[in-house]
């Protein structure tokens, strides 16, 4: 599934910010708007349903979330690259380069 498809569950407490546990005390609600997100930036906003439309906005600053998320994605991509690293032998990737596109 990609992730332009996919909902998740966030909380949100009385204060309106967002969480991705719930406490116990906290309201569930499912968005896409956090898929792919890490959890500074999803605990760095606000859920607003009250007056019938959903308004998400920060509480953090922008500077400040935009660094946790850059930083999270930079993590993500050493990871796949580990992995991709792992599944697929660089002589396998060599050859299949040479012998064309559809090679693997």
């Amino acid at each position: 599934m990609d992730q332009l498809s996919q909902v998740e569950t966030i909380f949100v407490d009385g204060l309106k910010h967002c969480h991705r546990t719930n406490d116990g005390t906290m309201r569930s609600v499912e968005t896409d708007f956090f898929v792919g997100r890490c959890d500074a930036v999803v605990e760095g906003h606000c859920y607003d349903d009250s007056n019938g439309y959903t308004v998400i906005y920060p509480w953090k600053r922008y500077s400040e979330l935009s660094a946790a998320q850059r930083e999270y994605e930079r993590q993500k991509l050493a990871e796949y690259e580990v992995a991709l690293a792992n599944s697929i032998p660089v002589s396998d990737l060599n050859a299949a380069y040479l012998e064309g596109v559809n090679s693997i």
